[in-house]
C-alpha cells in the first residue's frame, strides 16, 4: 500500500491549501524522509476507499534546556458521508498511540476551535490556556487594501468595526523601504542579511539562553530538512555576524502570489533589532514579487508580537486568539499544560505551510 499516494489523493478532496502542496511527494518528505524517525500515516478504509486520515510527524522539542522527541498530529480529514462515526477520533488516537510507542514524550496538535473542541478533548488534546496564539496582517499596498476591505465589510453590514479598521489602515505608516534587489546582501548595524540555501552546523539549536517551555529544536538538521528538502519553495533570510547566525526568517507566497506568509523566525535571545531588520527585508522581497498582503502567526505578548505591532502589523483582536493543544496523557504533556511558561511557536511549527 502506497500510503503517501493514498493520503495525497484523499487530501485533495478537501480543497486546496493555498500555501503548500499536498501531493505524494509532500507526504513522502514529511513522513518518510524525516530527520529523526519515520512518522505515521493512518488511513481508514471502508467500502474500498479511504474515508478518513491522520498523521504524526516526529520532531524534537526543547523544554528550557532539556530536549525531547515530540510529534505533531495533523491531516485529520473524514469524508462528509462518513462523519459522526468516530473515524476522526480513531485516527487521531491511533497516531498518538503510535508516537508514544516510539518513545515520543510530548504530542501536540493545532489550535482548539469551536468546531473541533469536543473531538480534541476525547483524544486527550487539551488547550494550553495560558498561551494565546494569533495571526497578524500588513498590507504592502495599504490604500488599495483599505478600499477593498471596507467595501467587503459594509456589504456584510459589519459596521461595528468598519471605521476603526479604516482608520488603522490609512493612518501614517513608517516610510515604505526602498527596494533592494532581493538576493543582495547589505549591512545592518553589526550584522548583515543574506538569502541562504543551507544552514551550516554552527547553528545554535536553542538560539540563545534556554527560555521557552515549548520550543521546536531548531538545529541545522531540522532546519535544512524543513525548508530546503521540502518539495515547496521557501525563501530563507539569515542575519549573520562573522560565522554566527543571529537569526533567520522564512517566507513564501500563496499560489496566486498575492499573499505572502512569514512561516518561521527566531533570533538569538529574541533580539528585536535583528527581527525588525529581517521582517523589513522580507517585505521588500515579497513586494518585489507582487505580494499585496503579508500575514504572520505568533504568540500574543511575545517580543516578536510587540515588534510586529511596532512595524505596522494589524492584530485582529481577542476574537482571533487561539489556544494550541497538548496531549495530556503523558507526564511531559501534563508538565507543559500545568506549569506555565513562555512559548515560541510559528506557522512553520505546524503543517499548514
Amino acid at each position: 500500500m502506497d500510503k503517501a499516494l493514498l493520503m495525497a489523493e484523499h487530501r485533495v478532496l478537501f480543497g486546496d491549501n493555498r500555501f503548500r502542496s499536498a501531493g505524494k511527494e509532500y507526504y513522502e518528505w514529511k513522513i518518510y524522509k524525516n530527520p529523526y524517525m519515520d512518522g505515521e500515516i493512518y488511513l481508514e478504509i471502508r467500502d474500498g476507499k479511504v474515508v478518513g486520515s491522520s498523521t504524526a510527524t516526529p520532531k524534537r522539542i526543547a523544554i528550557l534546556n532539556e530536549v525531547f522527541l515530540t510529534a505533531e498530529l495533523g491531516d485529520s480529514f473524514t469524508l462528509p458521508e462518513y462523519r459522526r462515526q468516530g473515524i476522526n477520533l480513531k485516527a487521531l488516537k491511533h497516531c498518538a498511540e503510535y508516537a508514544i510507542s516510539r518513545g515520543i514524550n510530548l504530542i501536540y496538535g493545532g489550535p482548539a476551535t469551536q468546531a473541533n473542541y469536543r473531538l480534541l478533548l476525547k483524544v486527550g488534546l487539551l488547550p494550553c490556556s495560558y498561551i494565546k496564539y494569533t495571526f497578524l496582517t500588513k498590507s504592502l499596498k495599504p490604500i488599495l487594501f483599505a478600499m477593498k476591505t471596507v467595501a467587503k465589510r459594509f456589504l456584510r453590514r459589519d459596521s461595528s468595526t468598519n471605521m476603526s479598521y479604516l482608520k488603522y489602515l490609512l493612518k501614517p505608516k513608517q516610510t515604505q523601504p526602498k527596494f533592494v534587489y532581493p538576493y543582495e546582501n547589505y549591512d545592518e548595524n553589526d550584522f548583515h542579511l543574506a538569502i541562504i540555501d543551507k544552514f551550516n552546523e554552527q547553528v545554535d539549536a536553542l538560539w540563545g539562553e534556554p527560555r521557552y517551555l515549548f520550543f521546536i529544536y531548531r538545529d541545522s538538521s531540522y532546519l535544512n530538512w524543513r525548508f530546503f528538502t521540502n518539495p515547496d519553495k521557501y525563501i530563507v533570510l539569515a542575519a549573520v555576524k562573522g560565522e554566527k547566525y543571529l537569526g533567520y526568517i522564512v517566507v513564501k507566497m500563496s499560489k496566486d502570489n498575492r499573499t505572502g506568509v512569514i512561516c518561521d523566525f527566531i533570533t538569538i535571545d529574541d533580539r528585536s533589532d535583528v527581527f525588525s531588520a529581517l521582517v523589513k527585508k522580507s517585505e521588500e522581497i515579497l513586494k518585489r514579487n507582487g505580494v499585496n498582503l503579508v500575514q504572520i502567526e505568533c504568540i500574543v505578548g511575545s517580543a516578536y508580537y510587540k515588534t510586529l505591532n511596532e512595524l505596522g502589523y494589524y492584530d485582529h483582536g481577542p476574537g482571533s486568539y487561539q489556544h494550541l493543544t497538548i496531549y495530556s496523557k503523558t507526564e511531559l504533556g501534563k508538565r507543559v499544560l500545568e506549569n506555565g511558561g513562555s512559548w515560541h511557536f510559528t506557522l512553520g511549527d505546524s503543517d499548514e505551510v
